[in-house]
């Protein structure tokens, strides 16, 4: 078909739109083919600004609607029929009118031309025939003319309302043969095909004898009866009797004769019951008194025969029982039949051969004797001479056998005993054994081997986890030798507790001791702690966490309450899987001495305060007196208490006991702080170390560089104020005082090694080798503190900048508008052990840019993979990845 003579197919209904942001325009696109085929067009968005984007439309064009359709009735013999074919093609005609009148192209001039100025159709058009069916044969060509000879005057009105004569077009018509297979309908479709136009009708030839009503077919199994309800209905005013005749395969029946009341209606019950499987064909007549017949064509199809029943079976395994079916005979309802028997059950017996009476039934006696317990499915079958069979469905229920014996298992939870079980194997072959078990702590082998004639021996291992009583059992099934099992008496006697060594402390002081725990359990398990004495047994942490099959600890802290007495208490660790530990602790408390010393550091010339916390660490009151002891000159040390003497603390109650420190030299200041009892010889001896710091200098040192850079520098610090008091050197320490979010990061990448090992001169500066390396971009001040020997000690301030890392690479990303893009990157970790990181991109970057995962953890020595994804237009700025102290971009 010439596609050029036809206007384009896609049209839209402007030529400019207008669209503000986040809006959006609706655009209609029509499309009207008129050729066969795959039609294309694109539709480009263009903008000054915002550049140009296409969309591309795809069309396909098939069959267009018929132009006729013809329905005839025809008798089931071979013959030719003649279809008439109209010489204008309707659809076509429609739709060049649609055309002129919707499709938005109407309005270009080049293609409404083509519709306006096409000419019409020849006096004869030679088409091209395609029959889509396989009952008729067509010419391949037909010639469509207008018929001069056929045409007919019709007068009509004309524009100007006057009459006037029209000359119609005579027919056309084309030559079918249809070769019926028997009575149906045949449908087909018909393609006509020229260089002009491409048309379709549509055939459908109903053939049927004169005397077939209907067909009908039925199926259903073999030996099984369906029924289907004929209506018969009498129209006129008296009754009327029908009588039916069956011809063809036996398997079809209904009643021989009915009568249909007058005015009324009756159903004639036409039955199918095969006697075996196949197929079965007959013909139903069905005549009235006054000689009118309907026939109808049968045809049956019988599967294979159901079960006659489903019989259930309740039997122990090893054991026998029996079991009466009764089977009916269908070979023949005169004669008497010997079925052959067969099973598909292995442990199924009974007689090779069944006998059943002429039209009756026979018993069958069989017998079962399941190797194992379980639920067993299968069927037993009765053949008879001629192939006929009936056969049921079995369904064994079998119980466990009685037990072997029973085993007594009795352990402490948390421990394990062993028991060997033998097992015979009387055969000449191998024999394997599947292996279950019941009940908590039952460990062993899912199967074990016995070979030929041999005995095997089997290790059932019962280690519990919670103590007390428990039934359980072992069994093992074999499909050659069937189903044995052992009870078992299990008895978890309870874990023996964990004496800890006596622990002793100081009243008023604490002692500890670190406890143990193995996790028996192949997962990770959660401990919870308890005490039964928490005022003088505590532990942390509250809740202990143990890896599968590990070892955990936690810790004990004894703190006494009383004097040269034993105190006690019970500490348990439980899981509701792992099971319980108890561990009796001990602990005494001895008289008091020396407790921990108080530090206090305070600026040469300036006055600082501190404070002491005496706890009173009896169940009763306690009367003390509180002295400050020092060999410092007056003024150095004072006690700030309105009272020395006769202060009562309350049971367990605190005394806060604060004092002043205003040092008078860069050295150590030492004093004693004494709690007497009153009550008793106790004291209590607090040593207070004070130091002086010096005055800031004012000296600062600023360390800079770029984030995985080393920068290496001297520092020369100045010690103000130093006095070596005769001394030729004097030994002195320092360290880093790091802000606490950045302390972590800092003790990797911040080293200060001291150049000299003593202080030597009282004007030589001290010098430090320093090595900044950070891992990351930071901004922080910590201080470089030195400390003598002898006491007192300098701050410095040292400010550190590390800016961003160099790029470690670029990543390109290409995406369609619209569409999503991702590639993937991988980032390896540094560092011997594993840390936390995260996925960024940097502020600025386009929305339409995201990476994955934003965070996670990275094992030791692991490569993470992450895949930034783009979503539409823009340039991203870098994408930055933190872990723990180091970046990458």
């Amino acid at each position: 078909m010439d596609a050029s003579i036809y206007p384009d197919s896609f049209g839209v209904d402007r030529k400019t739109l207008r669209c503000k942001k986040g809006d959006r325009v609706q655009l209609t696109v029509t499309y009207l083919p008129f050729t066969i085929g795959a039609h294309a067009a694109t539709i480009a968005f263009e903008d000054a600004t915002y550049g140009r984007f296409i969309y591309a439309l795809n069309g396909s064009a098939d069959y267009p609607a018929p132009s006729t359709t013809t329905k005839t009735q025809v008798g089931v013999t071979p013959a030719a029929h003649s279809v008439v074919v109209p010489f204008v093609n309707a659809p076509l005609e429609l739709a060049k009118r649609m055309f002129l009148e919707r499709h938005p192209l109407a309005k270009v001039k080049e293609q409404a031309e083509k519709i306006r100025s096409a000419q019409p159709l020849p006096p004869s058009v030679e088409y091209s025939v395609h029959a889509h069916s396989t009952y008729m044969t067509i010419a391949p060509a037909i010639t469509l003319v207008q018929n001069p000879a056929k045409a007919k005057k019709e007068m009509t009105a004309g524009a100007d309302g006057k009459p006037r004569e029209v000359t119609i077009a005579g027919d056309n018509t084309m030559a079918v043969n249809l070769t019926p297979k028997g009575a149906g309908v045949y449908p087909a479709k018909v393609v006509l095909s020229s260089p002009f136009d491409v048309r379709v009708l549509l055939l459908e030839f109903t053939a049927a004898s004169k005397e077939t009503a209907a067909s009908l077919e039925f199926e259903c199994s073999a030996r099984q009866l369906i029924v289907q309800e004929i209506p018969l209905i009498n129209s006129g005013e008296k009754a009327m009797s029908v009588s039916s005749k069956f011809e063809g395969d036996a398997g079809f029946a209904g009643p021989r004769d009915l009568v249909v009341p007058a005015g009324g209606s009756v159903y004639y019950p036409l039955s199918f019951k095969p006697g075996w499987t196949g197929e079965y064909v007959g013909t139903l007549t069905l005549q009235t008194s006054t000689h009118e017949s309907n026939a109808y064509a049968l045809r049956g199809v019988a599967d294979e025969p159901l079960a006659e029943s489903h019989v259930v079976i309740t039997a122990q395994a090893r054991g026998e029982t029996s079991y009466r079916l009764t089977v009916p005979n269908v070979y023949a309802a005169e004669k008497s039949v010997t079925y052959n028997v067969f099973s598909d059950l292995p442990f199924v017996s009974g007689s090779p051969q069944c006998t059943a009476k002429a039209g009756g039934t026979g018993v069958y006696e069989l017998g079962v004797i399941p190797p194992s317990s379980g639920v067993m499915h299968g069927s037993l079958t009765f053949t008879a001479p001629n192939g006929h069979y009936v056969w049921f469905t079995l369904e064994v229920h079998a119980s466990s056998p009685p037990a072997e014996e029973a085993l007594v298992l009795e352990v402490a939870v948390r421990r394990a005993v062993t028991v060997q079980i033998t097992l015979a194997n009387p055969l000449d072959i191998a024999a394997t054994f599947q292996v279950s078990m019941e009940g908590h702590g039952l460990l062993g082998a899912p199967e074990v081997t016995a070979v030929a004639r041999e005995v095997a021996t089997y290790e059932l291992v019962y280690s519990p986890m919670h103590p007390g009583p428990e039934a359980g059992s072992v069994s093992f099934k074999s499909a050659a030798l069937g189903e044995f099992w052992y009870r078992l008496d299990m008895h978890g006697a309870p874990a023996e507790t964990t004496d800890v060594p006596e622990m002793s402390a100081e009243v008023g002081t604490r002692a500890s001791t670190l406890l143990e725990v193995h996790n028996p359990l192949g997962e990770e398990t959660v401990l919870n702690l308890s005490s039964t004495n928490p005022r003088n047994f505590s532990f942390a942490p509250a809740q202990l966490l143990l890896p599968a099959f590990g070892t955990g600890t936690f810790q004990v802290e004894y703190v006494p309450s009383s004097l040269d007495e034993v105190e006690v208490g019970v500490i348990t660790a439980s899981s509701a899987g792992a099971g319980t530990w108890t561990f009796d602790v001990r602990g005494v408390g001895t008289a008091p001495t020396v407790m921990e010393v108080t530090e206090l550091f305070v600026t040469l010339g300036q006055r600082g305060s501190g404070m002491v916390t005496f706890v009173n660490p009896f169940r009763h009151p306690v009367s003390v007196a509180v002295e400050l002891q020092t060999t410092e000159r007056e003024g150095v040390f004072e006690l700030m208490t309105k009272r020395a003497s006769g202060v009562v603390v309350p049971a367990f109650g605190q005394l806060a006991l604060p004092f002043v420190f205003h040092p008078a030299r860069m050295s150590r200041h030492e004093a004693l702080l004494v709690v007497s009892s009153e009550d008793g010889p106790l004291t209590w001896r607090y040593p207070i170390h004070g130091a002086a710091e010096a005055t800031p200098s004012g000296t600062s040192f600023r360390l800079e560089g770029k984030a995985r850079r080393r920068l290496e520098q001297i520092v020369e610090v100045h010690l103000n104020g130093l006095s070596l008091g005769g001394r030729g050197e004097e030994l002195y320490t320092h360290e880093v005082v790091a802000p606490a979010s950045e302390a972590a990061h800092l003790k990797r990448a911040l080293v200060m090694k001291p150049m000299q090992a003593a202080i030597t001169s009282t004007s030589e500066p001290l010098r430090f080798a320093v090595v900044f390396q950070p891992q990351r971009a930071l901004s922080c001040t910590c201080d470089l503190v030195v400390s003598r020997a002898s006491g007192g000690r300098w701050r410095f301030p040292v400010h550190l900048e590390a800016s961003e890392p160099d790029v470690d690479g670029t990543i390109t990303v290409e995406a369609r508008v619209n569409t999503a893009a991702t590639v993937v990157f991988f980032l390896a970790n540094p560092e011997p052990t594993p840390g936390t990181f995260t996925a960024y991109f940097t502020p600025g970057s386009p929305a339409e840019f995201a990476v994955t995962p934003g965070a996670g953890v990275m094992p030791a020595g692991a490569v993470a993979v992450l895949s930034p994804r783009r979503g539409g237009g823009g340039s991203p700025r870098a994408p930055g990845v933190n872990a723990d102290g180091s970046s990458r971009t």
